[in-house]
């Protein structure tokens, strides 16, 4: 029920995060080793929800590293992570697109000093991808496939590294896997394939899979992905799960995470272990609408699936799609998981013309296939 990330190349959103760090042993932040400590432990308070103390480190490492690209490009994420999703309306969107701006100024002020600088090369490149990504999720796939031309020279340097750094595992093995199987997933982006050098989805699942257990700093991002994956594309949801509880136990506090597990265990069946679960969430006081959203819909589905109560399943779905209107094409998948489940509804109350209506709405929403499998 969380919105997946929208385009292949976006997928280093998450991978941003950390990732910085991989850069430590080349100036200027091996030079500022307090700095580089801020930035990595606000960005684990941000990863667990503590917006507040991320804001306070990101702040402290700006006086230090006024004219760093790491800091604004950061600020960005976490506004992101504060106003998930951060849908076409939001108020913070022109906020967020101004520190990504900056940031990629300030990183192609280092390469013009040096147009082979890691770090310049790295946070452009990121950077760009989290613009690229917002242009994805909310339908302008234009301007996403145009940062996506700017963007992939810069991509290409970074597979060169790979052996350098083994964090890079992670980043290749997005790129190897994406590559193939989102074009397979959105025909639409087909006709852009030959823009972009070929991948292999196995060899991308071997390199997720060891940036899991064998990196440091992207291990979070690989738990994330392999989530992902293997729910949307690989068709392996006791896989899922598996990765996907790993990330509620490194960061109990995350909200975008629980629900990621909670959906897992819901497709799996698993209704005993994801009520208590989702009980914890309904308890938790939260300014996130998106989150009472989501909550609505797993209510609906154990109404549904595990009490047998169908009226009250289809409340929770009719309050889920009152909640999902705000979001506009953020909300279109959570609004296909509610027309589903209505649809199912209709079935069993023997009204079959409703119930051919409700499931055409929901393919037209869906983002991807696997919800289907609550049939």
């Amino acid at each position: 029920m969380v919105k997946p990330i929208c385009l292949f190349i976006s997928t280093l959103l998450l991978f941003l995060l950390n990732n910085f760090c991989v850069l430590a042993q080349s100036p200027p932040l091996s030079q500022h080793p307090i700095a580089l400590q801020l930035l990595k432990q606000g960005t684990q308070k941000m990863y667990n929800y503590e917006f507040a103390t991320a804001q306070y480190h990101f702040e402290q490492a700006e006086k230090l590293l006024p004219e760093h690209p790491a800091v604004p490009m950061l600020r960005a994420v976490l506004l992101y992570w504060q106003n998930l999703p951060l849908h076409e309306t939001n108020p913070q969107l022109p906020k967020v697109a101004a520190l990504l701006k900056k940031s990629i100024l300030q990183a192609q002020a280092m390469q013009k000093k040096d147009k082979k600088d890691v770090e310049g090369v790295f946070f452009e490149l990121v950077s760009r991808s989290i613009m690229m990504q917002h242009y994805a999720k909310v339908g302008q796939s234009m301007k996403a496939l145009a940062e996506a031309k700017d963007m992939y020279g810069l991509l290409k340097q970074g597979f060169d590294l790979l052996d350098t750094y083994n964090e890079f595992y992670f980043s290749t093995g997005l790129y190897n896997y994406y590559r193939e199987a989102y074009p397979d997933e959105k025909p639409f982006y087909k006709p852009f394939m030959w823009l972009f050098h070929s991948g292999d989805k196995l060899l991308g699942l071997k390199q997720l899979e060891y940036a899991s257990r064998h990196c440091t700093i992207t291990q979070t991002q690989a738990y994330f992905f392999l989530t992902h994956i293997y729910l949307s594309y690989e068709k392996n949801v006791h896989k899922s799960i598996g990765y996907a509880k790993d990330l509620t136990v490194l960061f109990p506090k995350n909200r975008y995470f629980l629900n990621r597990y909670i959906e897992t265990l819901l497709l799996a069946k698993q209704y005993e272990t994801a009520l208590p679960l989702v009980q914890q969430l309904l308890k938790e006081t939260s300014h996130e609408n998106y989150t009472v959203l989501i909550t609505n819909i797993q209510m609906g589905i154990l109404e549904e699936k595990r009490n047998k109560n169908l009226v009250a399943a289809k409340t929770y779905y009719q309050n889920a799609l009152l909640f999902a209107k705000p979001f506009g094409n953020t909300g279109k998948h959570q609004q296909a998981y509610c027309y589903l489940g209505l649809s199912r509804i209709a079935a069993q109350e023997n009204k079959p013309k409703e119930a051919k209506e409700l499931r055409k709405k929901a393919e037209e929403l869906a983002e991807y296939q696997y919800i289907f499998r609550f049939e």
